[in-house]
């Protein structure tokens, strides 16, 4: 099911999106995505 993002899920889209960049984008150090995270949630 599609739905829109609620607040409540925040967390868990974050995390989503960090293990994705982190395993796709390996050529850029970790911290780069981590600080990046760290301003969305």
């Amino acid at each position: 099911m599609i739905r829109k993002i609620k607040a409540a899920d925040l967390d868990m889209v974050a995390q989503i999106w960090l293990d994705t960049n982190l395993k796709a984008h390996d050529f850029i150090p970790p911290e780069y995505w981590k600080g990046k995270c760290e301003t969305i949630t």
